[in-house]
């Protein structure tokens, strides 16, 4: 297997210092020696991202508008993960503040990347089972969200036809119907 080098960062610029994008500009050195003092990356935060099943079998996922694709999406709950919070406390967070949903134990479904080559944010998943709507929802002033429950063939369905097209939600369904689903 060929060995593939890191990139060395020989300097870094806050170029727009933004709490929603954060962005930064690197001098970096490449593989062949080349310097590139160009490189744009983004900071954006690690997050968490959980597939809630319910009591009944079926699965629940938010419908919401995502202004950077500018159209009406669905994915299961997710969202950034706060300072001095794990992972798992941040998936259980983000499905109960998006749905009202209490999630039990979370198991890890590992970990993705959803734009490796300009942020640096790893997604982490999870699966929680038993899951039951417990709690009313307060929206954020941003947040105009709607829970969906569907069973695995709908999903599946629904992401063959389109309906389902974030890449995290689409992986993280893939790395969970490969560890725990009939197929």
């Amino acid at each position: 297997m060929k060995k593939i080098q890191h990139w060395k960062v020989l300097s870094e610029t806050d170029v727009s210092p933004s709490k929603w994008f954060p962005l930064y500009r690197q001098t970096v050195q490449i593989h062949n020696g080349k310097v590139l003092d160009d490189f744009f990356i983004s900071k954006l935060g690690d997050a968490a991202m959980v597939i809630p099943k319910m009591r009944d079998g079926r699965f629940a996922l938010v419908r919401q508008y995502k202004h950077g694709a500018s159209e009406i999406t669905i994915e299961f709950p997710a969202g950034r993960i706060d300072q001095n919070e794990t992972p798992e406390d941040a998936a259980k967070r983000e499905v109960k503040e998006e749905t009202g949903i209490q999630c039990g134990a979370v198991t890890s479904l590992g970990k993705l990347f959803p734009l490796p080559s300009k942020d640096t944010a790893k997604l982490f998943g999870f699966l929680s089972l038993n899951c039951e709507v417990l709690h009313e929802v307060n929206f954020d002033q941003s947040e105009d969200i709607e829970t969906l429950f569907r069973t695995e063939s709908e999903i599946n369905d629904m992401i063959k036809h389109g309906e389902i097209n974030c890449s995290d939600t689409v992986g993280l369904w893939m790395k969970y119907r490969l560890t725990y689903s009939e197929m």
